[in-house]
């Protein structure tokens, strides 16, 4: 039985290997243990994923609070846009960069990246959304008054979304709309 798990658990790190080969080539081994990244395959939900041995072969990135503390671990597909997470806690990754943002002469303007691509190729620094209505009503608490993105283009979609998540929707009033 010993054995048989054995080549059950080989047979999971190989099929890893091309996808740990893709993360090596952005960062560094030594970055990647020291941000928690990790490879597994997992099931996704709409907004929860699981571990599966059958799903889908992931990046597992854990989310932080401002004090560094994990809160929970998000799932990113390498293949497309899906993301989900362990739980509903947390909204980005590298959320203990936004510790050092304060008003004041020399405000801080963190680094927020589009996707888990972008973030690897920083060395796992800045900030990673996940949750963009979440990851934005915290950067208005925090009085954050920009941010820094890597490129012209993720920095208009970094943007967009941004914009999209606080956006209020229409009001509308009772009486006007029935005298329409």
């Amino acid at each position: 039985m010993d054995c048989l798990w054995q080549t059950a658990l080989h047979d999971l790190q190989g099929r890893a290997m091309p996808l740990r080969r893709r993360l090596l080539a952005l960062a560094s081994d030594r970055i990647l243990v020291e941000a928690h990244v990790s490879v597994a395959p997992v099931h996704f939900g709409a907004r929860l994923f699981h571990l599966d041995e059958e799903g889908i072969w992931s990046v597992l990135i854990p989310m932080t609070d401002e004090t560094g503390w994990i809160v929970t671990i998000a799932a990113f597909d390498p293949e497309g846009p899906r993301v989900a997470t362990l739980n509903l806690d947390g909204c980005a990754a590298g959320l203990e960069e936004l510790a050092q943002c304060w008003i004041g002469e020399t405000a801080f303007r963190p680094r927020v990246h589009l996707n888990m691509w972008s973030w690897l190729k920083a060395e796992c620094c800045g900030v990673l959304p996940v949750y963009w209505r979440a990851f934005a009503r915290y950067l208005l608490q925090r009085r954050v008054d920009g941010i820094i993105a890597p490129d012209i283009r993720s920095g208009r979609m970094i943007e967009r979304r941004l914009q999209i998540a606080l956006a209020a929707p229409p009001v509308f009033i009772a009486d006007a709309e029935a005298a329409a």
